[in-house]
């Protein structure tokens, strides 16, 4: 890989002439590089190759706006193409109120559920407290004897929802990480990350 990008040329297998590259490489990761470099556990060389240009992107959690814009244009990828209108309003509610542990590979799956099967669209059969998600987050506003402003509200009820949901995939998988990640769609990191995040 040094020598691909530092050279911008390849060998094929068994070949012996190398090929010219003219091509542009974008690395993604969840993981902090830099401090990785420090502690000897990536490369520093191949990091100050890979880091020409950093791009942050926050969790979906944090950017609501941008699941209906993703929403959209998975659905209008889909085979046959589909729009907005044939997202039934119960699963706007639950979008609305979930925060997508998986973020936007997670919400990619539930777009292909909704159009076979929108009644199970995040897995409401065995998780039944999906279903009622909006609910949870209304019943949640007076919780501490007054209306608290709406993003605290948000965040408070999907803070107690995240925990519900680990809580039950771990119950699920009998306490096994690996099998709660597969239940849930996403990485064992994911899940580890937010067992730590509510003391579980």
């Amino acid at each position: 890989m040094l020598r691909v990008l530092e050279k911008r040329e390849v060998r094929r297998l068994g070949a012996t002439k190398t090929l010219p590259l003219n091509v542009r490489l974008i690395a993604a990761t969840n993981r902090n590089l830099r401090a990785e470099v420090k502690r000897g556990e990536f490369r520093q060389d191949l990091y100050y190759r890979l880091a020409g240009a950093h791009v942050y992107v926050p969790p979906l959690r944090d950017r609501p706006g941008d699941v209906m814009l993703l929403v959209e244009s998975f659905l209008a990828s889909s085979q046959p193409p589909h729009s907005l209108s044939d997202v039934p309003d119960h699963v706007w509610d639950m979008f609305k109120a979930y925060r997508w542990p998986g973020n936007v590979r997670e919400l990619r799956n539930a777009v292909r559920r909704v159009l076979v099967t929108p009644e199970r669209v995040l897995d409401t059969d065995s998780i039944p407290d999906l279903a009622n998600a909006a609910a949870v987050a209304v019943s949640m506003l007076g919780a501490s004897g007054a209306v608290d402003p709406l993003r605290v509200a948000r965040r408070n009820a999907a803070d107690a929802f995240e925990k519900r949901y680990v809580e039950h995939v771990l119950g699920k998988s009998e306490g096994n990480v690996t099998r709660a990640a597969a239940i849930a769609e996403v990485s064992r990191q994911v899940i580890h990350k937010l067992m730590a995040k509510h003391g579980l």
